[in-house]
């Protein structure tokens, strides 16, 4: 379980730390985020529909629908897209390369349509800063591809690029998309000197919640709540 955390001490953690604390959108009593989070977890194990979940809070008057609706869903994908990274790594022998995939329609911001089509070595470092989830109501995810699969793209595994992409790049990726002049050319401007795209996930999301994940359920029991605290502030 993660570790439940005041929202201001929430906002102080390094990015690298914020999947191990748990906290709401806004300040609350520390003893009702500890309930969020545990009635969470159950809903999680009883298949209880996030609907529900959202109508019982709801009731208590405590968040408003719409924050209900954000600690919910961002909560839920944080843990499938933990679970689809520990697949992915899994199956790097056979399909070593990731691409990146955003959902491409009018919730889709500009930062992350930038980044759709990008393929990289599952090796790379930019998985460790931009895997989903990205920012709030993040949508994108992973997709695993074959040596088989880059070649009917028609793409050499030994040209593809390291790190962000480029201009170049990000038109190619886009070249089929209809959004491209409203999702994609706001952008522009963040092209450093050498043509790479200069941007970064939304605030405090610049980490992989996959190898979060890991290493959290290797180290998680070996701490108090309040070592805790110490050890992700001074992280």
């Amino acid at each position: 379980m993660k570790v439940p955390v005041s929202y201001n001490e929430y906002k102080t953690l390094p990015d690298g730390c914020k999947n191990y604390a748990f906290s709401a959108f806004k300040e609350l009593n520390l003893d009702i985020v500890k309930e969020i989070l545990e009635s969470l977890l159950y809903t999680k194990r009883s298949d209880i529909p996030g609907k529900e979940w959202v109508n019982e809070w709801k009731k208590k008057g405590i968040l408003t629908k719409e924050e209900l609706n954000l600690i919910y869903w961002d909560n839920m994908r944080a843990a499938l897209i933990a679970r689809k990274y520990s697949q992915l790594i899994k199956d790097v022998d056979i399909a070593p390369w990731w691409q990146y995939i955003a959902v491409m329609d009018l919730g889709t911001t500009p930062a992350h349509a930038a980044m759709h089509g990008m393929i990289r070595h599952y090796t790379d470092l930019i998985w460790d800063i931009w895997f989903p989830l990205n920012g709030i109501g993040c949508r994108c995810t992973i997709r695993s591809l074959s040596p088989e699969d880059l070649e009917d793209k028609g793409i050499n595994p030994h040209k593809i690029p390291t790190g962000l992409p480029d201009m170049k790049e990000v038109i190619a990726n886009n070249a089929y998309n209809p959004d491209f002049e409203r999702l994609i050319k706001p952008k522009f401007a963040e092209f450093n000197m050498e043509g790479k795209l200069n941007i970064s996930p939304d605030k405090g999301y610049a980490n992989n919640p996959g190898t979060d994940l890991m290493r959290w359920l290797e180290i998680k029991d070996k701490y108090s709540k309040e070592e805790w605290l110490k050890l992700l502030k001074n992280a």
